[in-house]
């Protein structure tokens, strides 16, 4: 005997047998107990939604033949089973469900998705067509919150040949934006999807310089995905993009550094060395954001390029060297400590402790440790400064305090 999987309590003998596709055993029970067919499982699911899911035609014929309500049936998302024949890509049981009742190609569930949504987001271009074509206007339809078309979706989901289908149908659904004002290629370029920026791009050049909200390129968002394939597609389309300036001033490099993308760091800099000089709207450099975020690598990186990095302040006075204390990234801490640096570094750990009433010796307890994560991080990382050594012991700061506070 198999072990049962995804087992239910809810699921009666009508469910099991219309899993596993049993159509003798479907008759037979239904002609014993007529009532089974009302039963629903805890997701509530019919026998119906069990059947559309798992493709089984004839199946879905005898239950229909049974109880035709059943079509109408709603499980704890709002899905019908023409929402789950589509989302697996069913196309017979597609047809077998609209030839039964057609308005069902425009019902929405409870996040708001037709079938069409669905099975573009799976990647069926047969489904897609199929309910296209009971209603073209669904092709543009948009989903919940977000926004978004069956086209974002396939895109994002990285389903090229469903993106080719929509293309053909919906020749402007390119166009169509999310609620963050981002088109299709911005949502491709996010995921890394280079088949479906290809294809994008060949079907409408133009999106490449659309900007979203936030005044964000499709290379802005690549870059921070940490796609490098994407972000060399989008460069030898339009070079420029590599200098665009986001809402905060922040270019493509900034993007990547702050999320510690040192591939696609490392290619943004070959492909335009003096972009690490670009500050954003807060006078940030990428070193700046690269060590809030504690990226090491990316750090490493910019400093063997641009050591005068480590110095640069922002608007309020603060060094990359401030922003990783702050957050609690020792590593960060290590490699950008320069004697230069110790006294501000040292200064600002003792406010750290002073402001929190811990004491650094010895370590901060597990309390602390829990409730403070970021502060205990520049605490430990603090006490091979604070350690006794001549070179540490000697410095002062204007009022005359050591760096023992």
């Amino acid at each position: 005997m198999q072990e049962a999987k995804n087992c239910d309590s809810q699921r009666t003998v009508l469910h099991e047998a219309v899993i596993e596709g049993h159509l003798g055993t479907v008759v037979n029970l239904l002609a014993d107990s007529p009532t089974l067919i009302d039963a629903r499982d805890s997701n509530k699911y019919t026998a119906l939604h069990h059947a559309a899911k798992g493709g089984h035609v004839e199946i879905v014929a005898q239950l229909l033949v049974h109880k035709p309500a059943l079509i109408d049936a709603l499980d704890n998302g709002g899905h019908t089973p023409l929402h789950l024949a589509s989302q697996r890509g069913h196309d017979k049981v597609v047809v077998q469900l609209l030839h039964q009742k057609p308005e069902l190609v425009g019902m929405r569930s409870a996040h708001d998705s037709t079938a069409l949504h669905m099975a573009a987001e799976a990647g069926h271009e047969n489904v897609v067509a199929l309910l296209f074509a009971y209603n073209p206007t669904l092709v543009d339809g948009i989903m919940g919150w977000a926004l978004e078309t069956p086209l974002h979706l396939a895109a994002k989901s990285g389903h090229d040949s469903v993106v080719d289908c929509l293309l053909v149908l919906s020749p402007q659904s390119c166009a169509a934006r999310d609620v963050f004002g981002r088109t299709v290629l911005h949502l491709a370029a996010q995921a890394g999807r280079d088949k479906v920026v290809a294809r994008l791009l060949a079907h409408n050049p133009d999106l490449i310089g659309a900007v979203d909200s936030s005044s964000r390129t499709p290379l802005h968002d690549a870059a921070e995905g940490g796609h490098e394939h994407v972000v060399a597609q989008l460069f030898s389309q339009d070079p420029n993009l590599i200098d665009a300036r986001d809402s905060s001033h922040r270019t493509p490099l900034h993007a990547a550094a702050m999320q510690g993308r040192e591939v696609v760091v490392s290619q943004l800099l070959t492909l335009h060395p003096s972009s690490i000089e670009v500050k954003d709207y807060y006078d940030q450099s990428v070193l700046h954001l690269a060590a809030f975020g504690g990226h090491v690598e990316v750090i490493a990186m910019l400093l063997l390029r641009r050591p005068s990095l480590a110095d640069a302040v922002d608007e309020m006075g603060r060094t990359p060297l401030f922003w990783a204390a702050r957050e609690g990234h020792e590593r960060a801490v290590e490699l950008l400590l320069t004697p230069e640096q110790v006294v501000l570094f040292v200064l600002f750990c003792c406010f750290l402790v002073s402001t929190l009433k811990v004491f650094v010796f010895p370590g901060p307890s597990t309390r602390f440790k829990r409730q403070y994560p970021s502060a205990h991080g520049v605490v430990h990382g603090s006490q091979r400064i604070l350690q006794p050594g001549p070179h540490r012991q000697d410095l002062l700061d204007e009022p005359g305090r050591s760096p023992r506070c």
